[in-house]
């Protein structure tokens, strides 16, 4: 296949251009600052310069394209969610998906879309019962934008071009940078209640579920891209102390954590149980369910 990657020097970004390249595929990444970027990448990376939030003769690429995998976007993890920088998480996905969707329906219907959304949050409070793709979603502000996010790949849509979304929960790579510190410092702790739901996945099955999602055409819409066994947040940080060889104190209340991140909290202090019912259905298998294992690794 040749597929384009935006976001392709992330941390998803750059296992996935991995995996694709492995496999013998022609990769394109476009980027704001190619120029940078070509240190960052592999040298048989074919680079693109471009913003995908804005229209530019990177579009014309894409018509070239057997598929496109979006996930450019402002973190999430920024800053404290004040109006200006919801206004940042809010355009960066909706304004870049509508320009990838514009260019893919440009092409004719001949190129797949998989584009970036997130599990964080997005179906809410389900209790303790598995959730699967048809969830309602949250009445919140980072579930409206997952909406809006996934809404879109409308122009892509209207032209018949198979669209899919990847409901990615929290990436083990992505999760570590931030846990890590304070384990090492021996302040390690669960944050908020510790019984919440953490849908993790490793960023090399996530990388295969992409991939997976570019060459079946029966994954058509949303997936939860998402380990097999969820794990509660007191689980998932007891495993960071076992990996890290570092001891896992009391929780740290929810009060504590949203006076530190404000709204963002929500990311950490709430959860579901979050399944990838989809591609288990359709045959996907993963590599790296075990969470021990699998930190390790990345470790």
């Amino acid at each position: 296949m040749r597929v384009m990657v935006t976001g392709g020097t992330g941390g998803v970004g750059t296992v996935l251009t991995a995996r694709l390249l492995d496999r013998g595929d022609e990769v394109l990444v476009l980027s704001r600052d190619a120029v940078r970027a070509r240190a960052q990448v592999d040298p048989r990376v074919q680079l693109i310069q471009g913003d995908p939030s804005c229209a530019g003769p990177w579009q014309e690429a894409v018509a070239t394209c057997d598929g496109v995998v979006h996930l450019a976007a402002h973190s999430v993890w920024g800053g404290r969610w004040t109006e200006p920088e919801k206004g940042r998480i809010r355009a960066s996905r909706i304004d870049g998906t509508t320009r990838v969707a514009e260019a893919v329906a440009a092409a004719g219907g001949r190129t797949a879309l998989v584009s970036a959304s997130a599990v964080g949050q997005y179906y809410g409070k389900h209790g303790d019962e598995p959730v699967g793709e048809d969830a309602e979603p949250a009445d919140t502000f980072i579930a409206s934008v997952c909406a809006e996010w996934e809404r879109a790949c409308a122009p892509a849509l209207s032209a018949g071009v198979r669209v899919s979304h990847a409901r990615i929960g929290v990436v083990l790579s992505s999760a570590m940078q931030k846990m890590a510190g304070p384990f090492r410092w021996f302040l390690g702790g669960a944050p908020g209640p510790g019984h919440q739901w953490v849908p993790w996945v490793d960023p090399r099955d996530l990388a295969d579920m992409l991939i997976f999602a570019l060459e079946r055409s029966e994954v058509v819409g949303p997936f939860n891209a998402v380990a097999p066994e969820p794990v509660r947040m007191r689980e998932f940080a007891a495993a960071v102390g076992r990996v890290l060889e570092r001891p896992v104190w009391v929780p740290i209340p929810a009060f504590a954590v949203r006076c530190a991140l404000g709204e963002v909290a929500c990311l950490v202090v709430q959860g579901a149980r979050v399944h990838p019912m989809k591609l288990e259905a359709l045959g996907f298998r993963h590599t790296h369910a075990d969470l021990d294992l699998a930190l390790r690794d990345l470790l």
